[in-house]
């Protein structure tokens, strides 16, 4: 005959006949400072299975309770950079690599479904990362907002599974044993802990945990009040919750449901549209006409005489190419402009100055040189001798009688050599003869780098032999000036 030997559990961890099995004995306290030096006893006691609640953050608790720091921000890093290096990959798998010798028709093929496709938009780059960066960006950001959220309730042990729970539905009990409710809140006073009080709790799975002990040393703390916490067992769902969840399960089907209806059946009438979101709105797109304003112009020119806040520019030598101004500068929009009184033979014209006013240096006469290249030798030409592709293009259309062209100026010659600077910055913004201006294309610093160069240019021409390199020199007709 066998005999079973029972294994002796302490009476205060036994379930009770009253009130359920005991789980934890608290404390409740009066102060903040009393918290703290209470927490400071039980760190150094040695528990380990013990927690605090405060109706506040206090400040310096979780040095008193010995919590070690939180790796929370290393994981939340971890993943971050995880979603970046996804996101990264991800686009430059499925856009910018494809494996080589597999037809995408072929289905059968596995590695079909797992090739990227190079797909050229507007001969840009198949793979660029910059392009990619927004993408790449939002994964971050994922990545780490859902670990930090997540991995917070695991470490606080927030997201644990209800022991309780399990235990119901390995023995067949009814699913809302133990899930409803903690047994904390069963204690009396306990709501305190969001108002007024301060509570220290120690669990009974803790390895050092024996009741009596915790209380009488809670009690030699300073508790005002100590309390054992017991597990009361089954509670059953809230009256009619089940009978809410079902209905808002329900209504929640609705909007999927009447939005596939939609989607799929044909209407005769205009659709509802009970937000407008300035989908449909009062407004004038531009050049249309308005016939609220004498001129039926819905695009509204400029308020003569307005000038933006900070952006009036009275330096005119720069901004303008004059020195005198008297009569001969206007502003529009805050900047200055020439106005040149041409009455035929003698046209009035301002003081131009001779100076540039930007820095001489070579990065500004490259970015000159740029700027000549882009705007003006499609008409003057590369060495601005005034045979551009263009100006090529139209003096063979006019000797066909097909257009009627001006040609465009020799650079070079001696009455644009011997112009001002001014005058030439002047001309490059507003235009002069048949020849558009072109101030809102150019900004002003482009325009000066533009007359550096040109003076460079003319130089070029004019250059003495002295000045030119010996290897330079050599290549020349008889080492003759330029």
């Amino acid at each position: 005959m066998a005999t079973v030997i029972e294994e002796q559990v302490p009476d205060d961890v036994l379930p009770a006949e009253d009130g359920g099995k005991l789980v934890a004995v608290i404390g409740r306290f009066d102060t903040p400072e009393a918290l703290v030096a209470a927490s400071e006893k039980v760190r150094d006691r040695g528990y380990r299975r013990w927690d605090t609640y405060t109706p506040f953050p206090i400040h310096g608790l979780e040095h008193s309770m010995g919590v070690p720091p939180t790796k929370l921000p290393w994981i939340v890093l971890g993943m971050g950079i995880l979603g970046c290096i996804n996101g990264v990959l991800m686009q430059w798998h499925l856009n910018g690599y494809e494996f080589g010798n597999i037809p995408l028709t072929d289905i059968a093929n596995p590695l079909t479904l797992l090739s990227g496709y190079e797909y050229i938009i507007s001969g840009k780059p198949i793979w660029s990362f910059a392009a990619n960066i927004p993408i790449a960006f939002e994964l971050t950001i994922m990545f780490a907002a859902y670990t930090a959220f997540g991995a917070m309730l695991a470490m606080n042990f927030l997201s644990r599974p209800n022991t309780r729970l399990i235990e119901a539905f390995a023995e067949g009990a009814p699913p809302e044993v133990g899930i409803w409710s903690d047994p904390l809140f069963d204690v009396p006073g306990f709501e305190k802990s969001t108002d007024d009080k301060f509570f220290v709790s120690i669990e009974s799975t803790d390895p050092k945990f024996e009741a009596s002990a915790a209380k009488a040393m809670l009690s030699d703390l300073g508790a005002s009040a100590v309390d054992e916490v017991r597990d009361a067992g089954e509670r059953n769902l809230p009256a009619g919750l089940a009978t809410v969840g079902l209905l808002v399960a329900t209504f929640a089907l609705l909007p999927p449901v009447a939005v596939s209806f939609t989607r799929a059946s044909t209407w005769q009438t205009p659709e509802i549209h009970p937000v407008l979101d300035m989908d449909s709105q009062p407004k004038f797109k531009p050049q249309e006409r308005n016939p609220f304003f004498a001129d039926q112009r819905a695009m509204r020119p400029q308020v003569a005489g307005t000038v933006a806040r900070n952006e009036l520019e009275t330096d005119t030598v720069k901004f303008a190419g004059v020195v005198d101004v008297a009569g001969a500068v206007s502003w529009s929009g805050g900047l200055p402009v020439v106005t040149v009184q041409d009455d035929g033979a003698n046209p009035a014209e301002p003081d131009w100055t001779d100076e540039i006013p930007i820095e001489i240096t070579e990065t500004n006469m490259e970015r000159g040189l740029e700027r000549y290249e882009i705007f003006c030798a499609p008409c003057h030409g590369i060495d601005g001798q005034g045979q551009g592709l263009v100006n090529r293009r139209a003096m063979a259309l006019t000797a066909k009688g097909k257009a009627a062209w001006q040609p465009a100026a020799n650079l070079h010659q001696a009455r644009l050599r011997n112009r001002e600077n001014g005058y030439l910055f002047h001309v490059i913004g507003q235009g002069a003869g048949k020849m558009p201006g072109y101030s809102s294309q150019i900004p002003v610093e482009d325009r000066w780098a533009i007359v550096l160069y040109l003076r460079a240019m003319q130089f070029s021409r004019q250059a003495p032999a002295d000045l030119v390199p010996a290897d330079v020199l050599e290549q020349l007709d008889g080492g003759e000036e330029s």
